[in-house]
């Protein structure tokens, strides 16, 4: 109104005014005993078993939902996983530890045996539903898939981001460099990583203090 009426109004009344600042949101990191019970839930599944195994793992670094469902085969080398496509236009490596590429690899050995013939361009990751066998599983996929994991798990309202909540935040509690840490995450934000940086602060203030004080950190 002040472009369109300068002569009426003069100033802008909502220059005076003060923001409330909105506090960053806690990290939803996932805890050692939630995760325990998320390993656990995933023997008890039917015939997605293999490949909910597979997508735990590799939700568990840190990647988002609508990055899995764009990886294929070819993403996968062994040992990293490659993201062109990302949240942030900005494509990224992902390491993955020896236990998760084993699984991955099984999982894509079990395909083949089943008479799957595997290109570079296959989907990473296929769904089971009798509408859509074998072709990619879709985010809405994903999200039903880790729902019921978490059910299962006796985890309320576990979700795939859950996983990259605990992701971060362990990146830190290992004590890696934060800007190592956001580039493995693919944040490119500092101020949305800060929440995870709180707990890994909070932790080390603690174990400083028993350190100091000449106590064992229990």
């Amino acid at each position: 109104m002040c472009y369109a009426y300068p002569d009426i109004i003069a100033t802008n009344p909502t220059l005076g005014i003060k923001l409330e600042k909105v506090p960053l949101p806690p990290a939803q990191s996932l805890t050692s005993e939630q995760m325990d019970r998320v390993w656990s839930a995933l023997e008890l599944l039917g015939e997605t078993k293999q490949r909910d195994t597979a997508l735990v793992h590799i939700l568990s670094h840190g990647l988002r939902a609508g990055e899995i469902v764009d990886l294929n085969v070819g993403s996968f080398d062994g040992k990293l996983l490659f993201l062109p496509d990302t949240k942030t236009n900005e494509p990224r490596l992902v390491p993955l530890r020896q236990e998760s590429r084993l699984v991955v690899a099984d999982y894509l050995q079990l395909r083949e045996q089943q008479a799957e013939v595997l290109s570079s361009l296959s989907p990473l990751m296929i769904s089971h539903h009798p509408s859509y066998q074998g072709e990619r599983l879709s985010y809405h996929g994903i999200y039903f898939a880790v729902e019921k994991i978490g059910e299962l798990a006796a985890i309320v309202d576990l979700h795939p981001h859950s996983f990259r909540h605990t992701y971060a935040t362990d990146l830190l509690l290992l004590g890696l460099d934060p800007s190592h840490a956001r580039r493995l995450t693919g944040h490119t934000s500092e101020k949305a990583f800060r929440r995870y940086t709180l707990r890994s602060e909070q932790e080390a203030a603690i174990a400083a203090y028993y350190r100091a004080i000449g106590e064992e950190m229990e």
